[in-house]
């Protein structure tokens, strides 16, 4: 029975670590993007970091971080985890952006042409009446 217990200290210790470590990379995540600025809390403005609470802060402002810059911060995290060279990171965070500029373009090419072909606004009516303008 101690060896059971000694491998569930040593697994929720791990868990913790973990938790920890993770933190950390959120903590250090946020105060690289400068959401301090906008947390409004006393000691994140006065470190010039996020030192409270960065899981609030990332859950609240991740979703008004531009989309391009996003996903140059997710590729730069699977290049680490995969551990590639500086050079090799680079290279797919190039490729990836690149790759995300291809994919707007294709979307945005048939509402593009959509509005080019939609005809111009009809000529105003010369029997309706005209706007009341008022001056003060």
């Amino acid at each position: 029975m101690p060896a059971k217990r000694k491998s569930e200290k040593q697994s929720r210790a791990a868990y913790y670590a973990y938790q920890d470590k993770l933190a950390a990379g959120r903590r250090s995540l946020c105060t690289g993007l400068m959401f301090w600025k906008a947390c409004g809390n006393k000691k994140c403005l006065r470190v010039h970091a996020c030192v409270v609470d960065e899981r609030a802060c990332f859950d609240r402002l991740w979703p008004l971080v531009p989309e391009r810059l996003r996903v140059g911060i997710r590729t730069a995290s699977k290049a680490k985890q995969a551990r590639l060279s500086d050079a090799e990171t680079k290279a797919e965070i190039v490729r990836e952006l690149r790759r995300w500029d291809e994919m707007i373009a294709r979307q945005s090419a048939p509402q593009t042409a959509a509005q080019a072909t939609e005809s111009a606004p009809a000529e105003p009516n010369p029997c309706a009446p005209s706007p009341r303008v008022r001056v003060l």
